[in-house]
């Protein structure tokens, strides 16, 4: 009996086409059982996402897993920060997140007291702000969270020094200055205070910052952040 051999098996054009090549190959597979003809493959859908955190109020885009302020959409002007989104189990705002607020045409900012955290460049450029308050919970600004901020004059801070960026302030108003209250720690306060009515506070060789104690020369609310009189 005749035993084909592989050379032998490859040189006969099996499928009539004219030719001797892999076609045949598969002719051979085909008819001894061993290919089976893969199946054509279909697209897979694109997997939509399940992440339902994202919050969309029409102002702001909002994270209610972290509880940060991701982006501010609105025409600006007068602005208050939501404390939280109430239809998403009551979800509170705790940061405004990096470059929220970038370049918005601001001209005040009302933060609510549950932020923690302002984060880098949050309100970088806004250039119509003129005065913000820090409420007490603000643990850190990032770096340079109000850069650019032309018009900002003055920043009131309600609590302690919170942690700061480098630069969080810079490029703002000729005679930017912080403004404290009596109990404030931090921000270069003498120690001990002696009821000192203002100070320069060095952070670093190159940056600097103007402090004045709220009651000495501001007579400042500061439960509400606001400044009653001028008294310099």
């Amino acid at each position: 009996m005749y035993a084909a051999t592989p050379s032998a098996i490859i040189s006969v054009d099996f499928n009539n086409d004219g030719s001797v090549n892999m076609g045949d190959v598969v002719f051979i597979g085909k008819y001894f059982g061993r290919i089976v003809e893969k199946p054509t493959p279909t697209q897979m859908p694109t997997p939509t996402s399940n992440d339902t955190s994202l919050i969309d109020t029409g102002d702001f885009v909002i994270n209610t897993a972290t509880g940060t302020i991701v982006k501010y959409k609105g025409s600006g002007g007068n602005v208050t920060v939501p404390k939280g989104v109430n239809r998403v189990n009551q979800s509170k705002v705790t940061s405004i997140g990096s470059n929220a607020f970038y370049y918005c045409k601001l001209t005040s900012i009302s933060i609510p007291d549950g932020v923690a955290v302002i984060n880098d460049g949050t309100f970088s450029g806004c250039k119509s702000l003129a005065t913000i308050t820090i409420p007490n919970r603000v643990s850190r600004i990032g770096m340079p969270a109000f850069n650019d901020c032309t018009k900002l004059s003055n920043a009131y801070f309600v609590g302690h020094q919170p942690d700061f960026g480098s630069y969080a302030f810079s490029n703002t108003k000729l005679g930017f200055k912080i403004v404290i209250l009596p109990t404030s720690q931090g921000f270069g306060k003498p120690d001990p205070y002696k009821n000192e009515s203002s100070g320069v506070w060095f952070l670093n060789c190159s940056e600097s910052y103007d402090v004045v104690i709220a009651d000495s020369i501001y007579t400042f609310d500061a439960t509400t952040g606001t400044i009653l009189m001028y008294n310099g």
